[in-house]
């Protein structure tokens, strides 16, 4: 069956950070909150990022079982250490 035809997952996708891009399987989605599509029964595990500047990105693996699958909380999005060296 082509993943077109696959039923869909809308999940809601959220971060302790606003405006946080996701990424699903390295395409740029939507900035947080927001919902994305992911089909159910592909048997992929589909790989959600979450990135936004100043921070570390984090990342997270799903494959939804069902339409109602809530997608998996990924962890908290941290301020990124910076250092500078100035001469």
């Amino acid at each position: 069956m082509d993943v077109d035809e696959l039923p869909k997952n809308r999940a809601t996708i959220t971060a302790n950070v606003e405006g946080a891009r996701v990424f699903l399987d390295g395409a740029f989605k939507c900035e947080t909150p927001c919902s994305i599509e992911v089909p159910v029964g592909d048997e992929v595990d589909h790989e959600l990022i979450l990135r936004k500047d100043g921070y570390v990105e984090v990342m997270g693996k799903w494959q939804p079982r069902s339409v109602t699958e809530r997608a998996p909380q990924l962890p908290d999005l941290k301020p990124a250490d910076v250092q500078i060296n100035i001469k």
